[in-house]
């Protein structure tokens, strides 16, 4: 799927697909920020998109983008998601996917 521009004051995008790279970082040179990246395919290239698992520094609630993230890739299930383009990284904004769709397919079998 191609992503499409979203008609907003900020920067953002919507792209839906398959996750097709996770990988979770644990701060780089002393940054506190935890966070995980992944590739989606957009057309013909390929885009990288960071969740971070926490909204700031030192901040003790968890991300919950992160553990949906996590598992839709984990279980090969597709996510739609709109995430925020910006010159340094791109960084997701919101995402959403159905479980229940795997759900229904695995009772069957």
């Amino acid at each position: 799927m191609k992503s499409n521009k979203l008609s907003n004051e900020k920067n953002n995008n919507f792209l839906g697909g398959y996750i097709t790279y996770l990988k979770r970082y644990d701060g780089i040179d002393g940054d506190e920020r935890k966070y995980i990246s992944i590739k989606m395919k957009d057309g013909d290239d390929t885009i990288d998109i960071m969740i971070f698992k926490q909204s700031g520094y030192k901040t003790k609630y968890p991300n919950p983008l992160v553990k949906l993230v996590i598992d839709a890739y984990e279980q090969k299930i597709p996510i739609a998601c709109v995430y925020n383009e910006q010159p340094e990284s791109n960084v997701m904004e919101c995402v959403y996917t159905n479980f229940s769709v795997n759900a229904s397919v695995a009772e069957e079998v």
